[in-house]
């Protein structure tokens, strides 16, 4: 049963006291079912501390426990590096990340001007400044032996994108882009195509609109007649 609870009306609500911050000393531990028990221990041990005058002055605080996560089968076998890729601040156009293991770097094309040998005029690169795992961008590959382009788009980091034309041709897939390096007798996709990116939408782009403006170029930049490689669809 509820009991209202009656307070005198000359009682002044004073609000709660803010939590005070942890500030140390912490004990640092991995954490494990019923390593909370340590809380309470570690709390009878402060007192006996309290008893030296000299320790009372170094711990003049009970011990707080911080927890570690426990070690997995994932850590064990990997080891995760996160590289933070700094986007370069100027004009727009594709940039190489300067990463040595990256195979997109040699093939990319930094100028922001370009043209189509389809139209008598000179586009600039919109959008933001891209580098190879920039995301939500179109892009077009030039073909080095000829004036032939195919233009595309991604969702994904573009080397990841780049990657799998490496890959349809390395397997001879039937493809745009693999079909015409056969015509030169190619089959390494970094010997026939340098990278260009035409349009960096940035991330908060959805996919429908990636998709709307690598149409737009492509019809705007006659991707879809020779000596463009696109296939309508």
């Amino acid at each position: 049963m509820v009991r209202d609870r009656i307070v005198p009306a000359n009682t002044l609500f004073s609000p709660p006291d803010a939590r005070e911050q942890h500030a140390g000393p912490f004990f640092v531990t991995t954490f494990f079912p019923g390593i909370q028990r340590v809380n309470a221990f570690l709390r009878n041990c402060h007192r006996v501390l309290l008893e030296s005058p000299d320790l009372r002055e170094v711990f003049p605080r009970p011990f707080f426990t911080a927890y570690r996560g426990a070690p997995t089968l994932e850590n064990k076998l990997s080891h995760k590096v996160f590289t933070r890729h700094v986007v370069p601040a100027g004009e727009p156009g594709l940039n190489p990340c300067g990463n040595q293991r990256c195979k997109l770097c040699p093939l990319v094309v930094s100028s922001p001007d370009f043209t189509s040998p389809n139209t008598p005029f000179t586009y600039r690169t919109r959008g933001r400044p891209a580098i190879c795992q920039t995301t939500k961008v179109v892009y077009r590959l030039e073909c080095t032996r000829c004036e032939s382009f195919y233009i595309g788009k991604t969702s994904t980091q573009l080397n990841q994108r780049i990657n799998n034309h490496r890959s349809a041709c390395n397997r001879g897939l039937d493809q745009p882009p693999v079909r015409h390096a056969q015509t030169h007798n190619l089959q390494s996709f970094d010997e026939c195509y340098r990278v260009r990116v035409l349009d960096s939408l940035g991330e908060d782009a959805t996919d429908m609109e990636v998709r709307f403006r690598e149409q737009a170029y492509q019809w705007a930049l006659g991707a879809f007649r020779p000596p463009g490689i696109n296939v309508y669809s």
